[in-house]
């Protein structure tokens, strides 16, 4: 959660991202870094240096990739 200026709770999200592996590439030009469970704790803290070092991309070979099937939507535009 994140507090906006006026104290008031913000439900937020954030994905961290990174240059893709050899799979991932096909697909597209970035992708989510992995924390491992083990490292929670350690980039919740509040340390005064980033740990930086925990951002890792899912290796190539333990990645399972499934390509579905798209549908081009059209989609309504906002009126104003």
């Amino acid at each position: 959660m994140w507090k906006n200026k006026e104290g008031d709770s913000l439900p937020t999200v954030s994905v961290i991202t990174s240059e893709p592996n050899e799979r991932m590439s096909d697909v597209h030009d970035r992708q989510p870094v992995i924390l491992e469970p083990r490292d929670y704790a350690e980039w919740l803290s509040t340390s005064d240096r980033p740990p930086v070092h925990l951002l890792r991309i899912l290796p190539a070979d333990e990645m399972k990739i499934e390509l579905l099937e798209t549908h081009n939507l059209q989609l309504p535009l906002n009126s104003t």
